[in-house]
């Protein structure tokens, strides 16, 4: 299978070169590129993610530097627009934080959910760095995707988050601007809302058990600690509002 996997981050130094080496280490049997977006960092991200290139066993690796942070969103569409010339219609898009890191089994489950249960978009499952914990917070609510209860599940489908890419390649750039700015908050949860909407059949959602994921809670680029609860909540019903008024099915 093919897999195309979107990593990006803020002084992200002490993960960077992790973070990638886990995706390589789980390409085994795949064809996996890679395109890093270093989002304006002032520490030695971008330095790493070099490195990192230049003895990688992996020779599909494309790294971004931006001179300055424009947002989590605008980094995700630098990367959605590199891979858009050569991206095939079955080829699959993978989300991934700079500061998270794969488990060595993580493309073989994905591949198997879009090989077996055709797949469009698949989410979760994930263990907490800091505590070992399986999804401590219970986001993942199996009950929600078995229930159809599908106006709940964009907020709830755990990280990391796929999609086919014939999917993604009719996202636009306002598909990432709110209030006429690059959304620079809740952008996984924006762009799920989206991606969502563009799936006709909802089975073709396919939430996944095991833990493929390892998430880093309260660094310095999480969104919660660079914006606060507030500004991620006011934002976060911002996004849900505009979503359920293009997209009826989800207020039945």
């Amino acid at each position: 299978m093919i897999f195309r996997v979107v990593v990006t981050g803020l002084n992200c130094e002490r993960w960077a070169t992790f973070c990638l080496q886990s995706i390589t280490e789980a390409t085994r049997g795949h064809t996996v590129y890679i395109y890093a977006v270093d989002d304006g960092s002032s520490d030695l991200t971008h330095r790493h993610l070099r490195a990192y290139t230049m003895r990688s066993s992996l020779p599909t690796i494309t790294i971004i530097h931006n001179a300055i942070n424009l947002g989590a969103a605008h980094a995700r569409w630098q990367a959605i627009e590199a891979m858009r010339p050569h991206a095939g219609a079955d080829d699959v898009v993978v989300f991934v934080d700079m500061d998270d890191f794969l488990l060595p089994n993580a493309l073989d489950v994905i591949a198997r959910a879009y090989q077996n249960q055709w797949a469009a978009i698949t989410y979760g499952n994930w263990f907490d760095v800091q505590t070992g914990e399986i999804n401590p917070l219970q986001y993942y609510p199996m009950e929600i995707a078995s229930n159809g209860r599908w106006r709940e599940l964009p907020f709830w489908a755990t990280a990391p988050r796929t999609c086919i890419w014939r999917l993604v390649a009719q996202l636009t750039p306002e598909d990432f601007i709110y209030e006429s700015v690059w959304l620079q908050t809740c952008t996984d949860v924006a762009l799920m809302f989206r991606l969502f909407s563009l799936v006709d059949n909802f089975r073709a959602i396919v939430p996944i058990a095991e833990p493929i994921y390892a998430y880093r809670q309260n660094t310095g680029i999480n969104s919660l600690v660079r914006f606060g609860v507030e500004e991620k909540l006011r934002v976060s019903n911002l996004i849900q509002q505009r979503f359920y008024e293009s997209n009826p099915y989800y207020r039945t």
